[in-house]
């Protein structure tokens, strides 16, 4: 049985560290009560998987589609990922409003741009069926994550600028109104890139485990 050589796009372990990155940060965002003991707020954690992900897409290399884009927005990611809790903590300050609401959709455009990666490994790889996925992935995105923040964003801007009883707090309160099911909508599409991660390093095992055969035949 022949032994699997590196593939021309690595290193694999990379995946592995933005897709655990990206689970982890998931859950400190998503679970009810994730970050919070009984002496002190430790939300603030979130900052260190949101990092390990920018390093795991710092070391990618060999891919078909030039990574300039994605290091760039996980670099923007990375940078502003403290704002995230500090928003939360103090929802009242408008700078820290703006930069949190910059951190939110720089992850969106993070998201899509490993989902264009994974898709472009599809078409290098020839494998249709991950093409497909990420596809779907894009369009789970799309409808799940992008549509309803900005829509939520959208809406608290038109209700800002008109004036009225809306003050900075209210977009920090906007995600409680909702039903618990709409809170967690997000976590679907952006846990499946994570998924998507993964099913792409199987498909590059696999075709570096044939390499070896087609050298011999």
């Amino acid at each position: 049985m022949p032994v699997p050589q590196a593939s021309p796009c690595h290193p694999l372990s990379a995946l592995d560290a933005i897709a655990a990155g990206i689970l982890l940060t998931c859950g400190l965002v998503f679970l009810p009560g994730a970050g919070q003991t009984a002496l002190w707020d430790l939300s603030g954690i979130v900052v260190i998987p949101v990092w390990v992900t920018c390093v795991g897409i710092l070391t990618l290399r060999g891919y078909a589609r030039p990574l300039f884009r994605v290091k760039l927005a996980a670099l923007t990611v990375a940078g502003l990922a403290p704002f995230g809790p500090w928003w939360l903590r103090f929802g009242g300050n408008l700078f820290l409003v703006i930069n949190g609401t910059l951190a939110n959709f720089a992850a969106v455009w993070l998201a899509f741009e490993l989902v264009e990666l994974v898709m472009g490994e599809a078409e290098r790889l020839h494998n249709p069926g991950l093409h497909r996925a990420g596809r779907n992935g894009l369009i789970l995105l799309i409808y799940f994550l992008l549509i309803p923040i900005t829509a939520l964003h959208v809406a608290f801007a038109c209700s800002l600028i008109g004036g009225g009883n809306t003050i900075l707090e209210d977009l920090r309160e906007s995600w409680q109104l909702a039903p618990s099911p709409m809170r967690w909508l997000p976590l679907l599409p952006v846990a499946n890139v994570a998924r998507l991660l993964w099913l792409l390093r199987g498909a590059l095992w696999a075709h570096a485990s044939l390499e070896p055969e087609k050298e011999e035949v």
